[in-house]
């Protein structure tokens, strides 16, 4: 039915993969158009890189792939660069650059911005808090949804910069999103596929949001705002101890699942004087919201968001 997205920190390890030959890149001509303001590349991350070179044969070349090892966490930042541009014996990539590509002396970035939790959506409904005339409460209604178990993603921001006449310039960038509750998943970093990232996760995140019942306040593009937690009426019930009993059917219109009965146990009208058709309501509501009493805001405590809402007239002329 959907997902629902949550953030949450995590610490992983990855394995980034260099194909390098001697094949020009091109350049795009959009990069000629930089910013007005300098351009300052991420702090780098002291981290250790356990770095590893494999050689084999491609056609008529030889080809050259190095590995290099990196634990990474949220918010950090991994640098490297393919050539130290100082003389290709003193380039940590020497044995490998036997001839100058434009991007060997870029200084290559990949930072770990955020991580994700996918909960699958399997049950949905959207419902509102009723008045005692039955319409939604201040014409709010709020989206339902019991979240499953979450599947997690790690979202990677890379860039690689060139320092060119004084200033940095930004030379590719991509963003990556991968899957990491599996089996180690491969992505490439660069456009033109020579910077190959692997990821494999060290354990499960620290935080992540509990299966069951959630809701939210509904809008009108569809996206949901924070989830709250709530003893909620999953899709097949209908308890008037918990929220979600007045809810929206197929046709669009809010109402009571066999109302007619229910409504007649929690609300009660009493008679007070029939000449001057003045009456007493009777409640039966945890938490409301009480029209004519001055002092609104004492009933306005945490349950305002969190729990029933009835609105009372205590009496009600016509």
């Amino acid at each position: 039915m959907g997902f629902a997205r949550v953030l949450g920190p995590l610490l992983l390890a990855l394995a980034l993969v260099l194909w390098c030959s001697a094949t020009p890149l091109s350049i795009r001509p959009s990069e000629s158009f930089q910013p007005i303001l300098p351009i300052t590349p991420p702090h780098c991350t002291k981290t250790s890189i356990i770095k590893s070179t494999l050689s084999h044969a491609a056609g008529d070349d030889s080809l050259r792939t190095v590995l290099m090892n990196i634990h990474i966490g949220l918010q950090t930042t991994v640098c490297f660069r393919l050539d130290n541009g100082s003389s290709e014996n003193a380039s940590i990539f020497a044995d490998v650059l036997k001839s100058k590509v434009p991007e060997q002396g870029w200084l290559h970035t990949l930072t770990l911005t955020q991580l994700e939790h996918h909960h699958p959506i399997s049950q949905q409904y959207e419902f509102a808090i009723p008045e005692v005339t039955f319409t939604p409460y201040k014409n709010i209604s709020y989206m339902a949804v019991k979240l499953e178990q979450p599947s997690t993603f790690a979202v990677f921001k890379y860039v690689a910069y060139d320092y060119s006449a004084g200033r940095w310039v930004e030379k590719d960038k991509n963003t990556v999103r991968v899957e990491i509750d599996g089996r180690t998943q491969t992505r490439y970093l660069d456009r033109w596929h020579r910077i190959e990232l692997s990821v494999s996760a060290g354990g499960r995140a620290s935080r992540q949001l509990e299966s069951g019942m959630y809701f939210t306040r509904s809008n009108l593009g569809g996206e949901m705002d924070q989830l709250r937690k709530q003893p909620i009426n999953e899709i097949n019930e209908n308890n008037f101890e918990r929220l979600g009993w007045f809810r929206k059917d197929a046709s669009g219109h809010f109402n009571v699942q066999n109302g007619k009965v229910k409504m007649q146990k929690i609300h009660l009208a009493k008679v007070e004087n029939c000449k001057e058709q003045r009456s007493q309501s009777y409640l039966d509501a945890h938490h409301y919201v009480d029209k004519n009493d001055p002092e609104v805001s004492r009933y306005l405590t945490y349950q305002r968001y969190f729990g029933l809402k009835i609105l009372v007239e205590k009496y009600r002329k016509k």
